[in-house]
């Protein structure tokens, strides 16, 4: 007979040491003094290299290039 397998955490409350291979690693929720991450699937691409970042938080933790530099000649 095999152990019982473990329940997953609910996306946004699992602990740094929960989270495995491409699994979204953004912040959130202070939890009894110990921070919560995403934990949502995750996909490699160029600009998600190491597969940190789901799909929604991608965008908040990326600036294209395109748009930084825009930026750092004074456009918007």
């Amino acid at each position: 007979m095999s152990a019982p397998a473990q329940r997953q955490p609910d996306f946004g409350t699992y602990r740094l040491d929960q989270l495995g291979f491409c699994q979204c690693r953004y912040p959130g929720a202070l939890v009894r003094g110990e921070h919560r991450f995403c934990g949502r699937p995750t996909v490699m691409t160029d600009a998600n290299k190491y597969g940190s970042w789901c799909d929604e938080h991608l965008p908040v933790v990326f600036t294209p290039r395109a748009v930084v530099a825009r930026r750092k000649a004074g456009g918007a």
